[in-house]
This record gives structure tokens, sequence and C-alpha cells, in this order.
């Protein structure tokens, strides 16, 4: 969104912190609160948490049940939270996992929720307020939006939001399914993307040849010029094995291993057929990125992109080749071919 580089990432963060002993404390805060089964309690996280923070804890106490997932959104800080790569230990706040900035917190917060409650709307003018309205519709599609005047406003207003009986229960395993770069990503052709509006795009970079590890390295600033959220796979000519995971959001960007991708080989013939994601010479190996963008340019993510596949000069060298290539990433995972 800035002009600012991204805050890049070798590894995902450790955790190191006192998340478990928090959530048993607010679990059981809360079991004790709705033990007489007449009170209905309302857990407000501390800064920093996201759901699956506290949920399992919650979730785990037979005494409660755990209705909906709320996110709010202060709508005068959003913009400015989601450009940039504030840590909450920088804010002077306790920090629940090492490393996890503020928007990579925001945006996990409002891609998990059932609602999504954007606060003091009456303080920003109201191009903002469209603009920050499409955008938390495309991060998370399927949240019930409410909009909230002022800074304060009844519990129940916003639960009744969640459905009638305060809705069905928090699904914790399938919430990540209401990520909008998800949909992106599941979206069979580019008729079935978001359309840009009010400034608000949506782009899918996708393809089968690998990427060339250097050019992408250099290419990583661009990929996210104007980019809010990003999120997909990739895989490297250098290392055809490896899956790697993109994960950015504001101008802090992670690109971590996740595990190897299956051998070309192992597909069946009868289960080819009917596997529309096997290709018979790269087999699952697939680029994938989703970008949701604010005044991004979708034709120059796409240029970049494109420039960072190899030529078919390179392909034509064959993976023996490829692994030649200069890598400036870190040595993850063992090579299988190693």
């Amino acid at each position: 969104m800035g002009d600012g580089s991204p805050c890049r990432s070798a590894l995902p963060a450790q955790d190191v912190s006192l998340v478990d002993v928090v959530s048993r404390d607010i679990a059981a805060s809360a079991a004790e609160l709705t033990a007489d089964g007449h009170v209905e309690a309302v857990v407000v996280a501390p800064p920093g948490y996201v759901p699956l923070d506290l949920i399992p804890g919650l979730a785990g106490c037979p005494a409660l049940s755990v209705v909906s997932s709320v996110a709010l959104v202060d709508a005068t800080t959003a913009f400015e939270d989601l450009d940039g790569c504030d840590s909450f230990a920088g804010r002077g706040l306790a920090v629940p996992r090492l490393g996890r900035t503020v928007p990579a917190a925001l945006v996990d917060q409002v891609e998990r929720a059932e609602v999504v409650a954007l606060a003091a709307t009456d303080e920003i003018d109201v191009c903002d307020m469209l603009q920050l309205d499409t955008l938390v519709r495309r991060l998370n599609p399927t949240a019930r939006p409410v909009t909230v005047v002022g800074r304060a406003t009844p519990a129940s207003d916003i639960l009744a939001s969640a459905g009638p009986d305060g809705g069905a229960g928090y699904d914790e395993i399938g919430s990540h399914r209401h990520a909008g770069w998800l949909r992106m990503l599941g979206a069979r052709t580019a008729d079935d993307l978001p359309t840009s509006e009010v400034g608000i795009t949506a782009t899918v970079l996708a393809a089968r040849r690998p990427l060339h590890p250097q050019r992408l390295h250099d290419c990583m600033d661009g990929l996210v010029a104007g980019v809010v959220r990003s999120r997909g796979w990739l895989w490297l000519a250098s290392r055809p094995d490896q899956r790697m995971a993109w994960d950015h959001a504001g101008r802090g960007l992670t690109l971590a291993p996740d595990g190897y991708w299956p051998a070309v080989d192992t597909a069946p013939a009868d289960h080819r057929a009917a596997c529309p994601g096997w290709d018979p010479y790269y087999g699952y190996r697939v680029q994938e990125l989703a970008l949701i963008g604010l005044h991004a340019d979708p034709a120059a993510l796409t240029r970049i992109f494109r420039s960072c596949l190899l030529t078919d000069a390179e392909l034509a060298l064959g993976e023996d080749s490829w692994h030649e290539l200069p890598d400036p990433f870190p040595s993850w995972l063992p090579d299988l071919n190693g």
C-alpha cells in the first residue's frame, strides 16, 4: 500500500508465548460466569490474539459453547495498521506469539470471523468507508458486516448478527475456509473472481512452470506493490520437490517450507484423469498466488510474476540444470534427490 519495502521473514515465527496459559485462564473465568446456565459471556481477546489462540481452550471446557467469532476493526486506524509491519511488542503490548505483526493479526482475525464489526465509521469520510467495507468483504466474503457509529455498542447488537440464537456454533477447523484468498484460488475462471471496486483489486497469479529463485527473490517487493494481502503456494526450479508457502499481510512477507510435492509418478493411472490438479509433466506442482490490493495494478503484478518464471530455454535444460541456478533462499528442507 505504501512506498516502503516488505519486511521479509525466512521462517515461520516460533511460539514462545503464554497463549495456552491465557486461554485456560479465560476459559476458567468464562465457565465460572456461566455456571448457572443463565449468563452469556462475551470474551474479548487481548490485543494481538487471534481466534485459534483462544478457541481451543474455550471449546475444551464442557460448560462452554463457542457460538461465534467477531472481529472488531477500528475504521480510523485500519488502513494504517495494514500498511506496515509493526509488531505488538513494538507498540508496548504483550506479545502472544513471537514475531506476529499487527497486519498479520488483523487479517487473521477478519478472515476467520463470522461477524466483522467496523467501529468509529462516523470518524472517517465516505470514500474511505466504502473502501474499508469492500476490503473487508474481499478478505472474508462470508462474514456478516456490522457498522458501528462511535466507539461503543451493546454486545448483544453485534452477536445478533451471528444469526438466530447467536449462531449455530463456531467451526474452529473450518474457519480458514472463510478467507477470501482461498476462495479466489478456487475460482474456476477469471469471471468468478471479484471485480475491481473502489480501488480494491483481486488478482490470481497461476502457472505450472517453475520459478527462477534469483529472479523471484529480486522481484518480491514488486509482487506485493499495492497489495494488502496475498497468500498461496510456489515451487522453485532449484528445489523442485519442495512446496513453498507464501504468506503476506501489510508489509510483512513470509516465504516458508510447506512440505514436499507428491512425486510426479505417484498417481495411479486410474486416478490421473479424475484429478484436475495433476499434470503428466509437473505432477501436482503449481504456482498459485491470490492477491488482494488497494490501488494495485493487476497487469503489472502479472508481468512481474511471469518474468520470474523459467524461460522456454531454461525449461528445456531440465531439472538437473535447474539445481545449479543461483538460489539466495535458505536451505529449509533436505533435497529429496540430494
